[in-house]
């Protein structure tokens, strides 16, 4: 019984996985992650150049904003500057797949 269970427990798992996506042409999407205060667009381009390579990429969508800084006065009376970081993701699919 308790193998049935566990059997069950990770083919539940298992399907519940992200699975890859493609553009209407068959191409994978490529999701690139340039969250967070260091870090911007060009590092998302650069992936991207890295990933794919001399062929090239084609961008399929792109989310988030730059990062905003809002201040805040303590209970002292000064000014503590809070970064505002929003999620930045730029998908992209190769041109031609890259090589292995």
């Amino acid at each position: 019984m308790k193998a049935r269970m566990w059997m069950l427990v990770t083919i539940l798992a298992v399907g519940g996985c992200a699975q890859d996506q493609f553009t209407p042409d068959g191409r994978k999407e490529i999701p690139l992650d340039c969250s967070g205060p260091t870090q911007a667009w060009a590092m998302c381009t650069q992936q991207a150049k890295q990933t794919c390579g001399a062929s090239g990429y084609d961008i399929i969508s792109k989310t988030g904003e730059a990062s905003n800084v809002t201040t805040e006065k303590s209970l002292t009376g000064q000014s503590n500057a809070t970064p505002q970081v929003t999620p930045r993701t730029l998908v992209v699919a190769c041109r031609n797949p890259p090589p292995p």
